[in-house]
């Protein structure tokens, strides 16, 4: 991957209680990153609820701000809703995608298809790391959403928020390695 990447941080809903999930991201990889809270603080009026168009506009005027310059964007939760629906809408404009935790369907609503229909059809490579124990997006959910063959599924031995049991950080920086690798 050339080293003109900029690597840009998507949290999710639970953001700041989840900052240790980009903190373990930067801790892995020592990579120039864009910080949600950095991105979110420049782009969003304070203090506000972030609603996921807010994220998408954001990431793309974030995104539009450094050209020149290839755009790699990891997702944590919504925020890999917000990223790979950028990607699908704007083809071109991310060139890798990385999902800690893809939040394919609230436990506590009804079936919600924009949270995952883009995904049958997006074309910027993406790699989701899933927990085998994510209530919102067990392997039996994930059995009837449709992936691009651009996606790359990966199930670790973990839940949602990445604590239980505590992932296996080092096996993460190996896939997130084997993807970079391949952009």
């Amino acid at each position: 991957m050339s080293e003109a990447a900029l690597f840009y941080s998507m949290m999710g809903d639970s953001f700041p209680a989840d900052q240790y999930i980009e903190d373990a991201f930067v801790a892995l990889r020592p990579v120039e990153l864009v910080p949600f809270a950095d991105l979110v603080a420049r782009r969003v009026t304070p203090g506000r609820w972030i609603t996921l168009p807010q994220r998408i506009a954001a990431l793309k005027a974030e995104i539009l701000s450094h050209p020149g310059r290839r755009a790699v964007v990891v997702g944590r939760s919504s925020g890999g809703v917000a990223a790979t629906q950028l990607a699908a809408d704007v083809p071109g404009l991310i060139s890798g995608i990385i999902v800690l935790g893809y939040p394919f369907k609230n436990p506590n609503r009804p079936d919600e298809p924009h949270r995952y229909q883009h995904l049958a059809t997006l074309e910027t490579p993406t790699l989701i790391v899933q927990g085998q124990q994510d209530v919102y997006g067990t392997p039996t959910r994930l059995s009837q959403v449709t992936l691009s063959a651009a996606i790359r599924y990966e199930e670790i031995a973990t839940n949602h928020e990445f604590t239980r049991p505590a992932p296996d950080w080092q096996a993460i920086g190996r896939l997130i390695d084997g993807f970079l690798a391949s952009l």
